[in-house]
């Protein structure tokens, strides 16, 4: 799996060489995320300066990115039934979706909470109420040292959930609290943040997911007894299909979201090696 990766960290390096030095910390990193939507969990984000990008980053994984996410065949069904003329229109545009939340974008709850409480410990109050185990909290602070980033941080750990650090390249306390931090190689605030976003970028780009749970209603007389990304066309599934575009397109790590009928998926392509 890790040679996969180094393909997509490689093309960061190049667009971005000061980074080469991040390279193992943003595979992990990857492989953190990539463990928790695998499972089904979500990804928790916060930072000060770095609001904005809590935001982006909810924004690209939450929705399209790079490559198309179409919903499950199986949850068009149900919407066609509800409704058919809002379920078509659902159907054609909802995008499949990696959980994600911004934990600076609920301001009528943070500024209750700042007010009646302690107002550092705002991060760690929606980690205890959203965060289970499993979860990922990605904490954004150029210093690394960012008290509230810090709380949540720690929060977080209590939970079970990963934690990964984005930050400066100086020595800081975020580090002690984390699965992993990514320490790009700036000291000035300015220049860290102009490193943070090809960090991210890279991280919401290698989640190429493939929603595969569709159960093939609408085929089920000629193929009911798989589901619909394992039928055949031409000598080999639907969804090996799809995993070759994408190979062909660069991308290479692939996270499979099943449903219906999953364990023959599981059976035919094991844990992606051949693949």
């Amino acid at each position: 799996m890790e040679e996969k990766l180094v393909k997509h960290v490689d093309l960061l390096i190049e667009r971005s060489p000061a980074l080469d030095v991040c390279k193992q910390n943003i595979i992990l990193a990857y492989q953190i995320l990539e463990e928790a939507y695998s499972a089904g969990r979500k990804l928790l984000v916060a930072g000060n300066g770095g609001a904005s990008d809590s935001e982006h980053i909810v924004g690209e994984l939450m929705k399209e990115f790079k490559m198309k996410r179409k919903i499950y065949a199986a949850q068009i069904d149900r919407l066609m039934k509800i409704d058919k003329e809002m379920g078509t229109v659902l159907a054609d545009h909802l995008q499949g979706s990696l959980p994600a939340i911004s934990l600076v974008g609920e301001p009528s709850l943070t500024t209750a909470f700042m007010n009646d409480a302690v107002p550092e410990l705002v991060f760690a109050q929606q980690i205890n109420g959203l965060g289970r185990a499993g979860d990922v909290f990605l904490g954004i602070s150029t210093s690394g040292n960012s008290k509230n980033v810090l709380y949540a941080a720690v929060a977080a750990k209590s939970k079970g959930l990963k934690v990964v650090g984005l930050t400066g390249e100086k020595e800081n306390r975020l580090m002690e609290f984390t699965d992993v931090c990514i320490r790009v190689p700036e000291t000035e605030t300015y220049k860290i943040q102009e490193l943070h976003l090809p960090v991210y970028h890279c991280l919401c780009l290698m989640q190429t997911v493939i929603m595969a749970g569709g159960r093939g209603t609408r085929i089920a007389s000629v193929a009911n007894d798989v589901p619909k990304p394992m039928i055949n066309i031409c000598g080999k599934p639907i969804l090996e299909h799809q995993i070759d575009n994408l190979k062909a397109c660069g991308l290479t790590d692939i996270i499979l979201v099943i449903g219906y009928l999953g364990e023959k998926i599981k059976d035919y392509f094991g844990d992606g090696s051949r693949f």
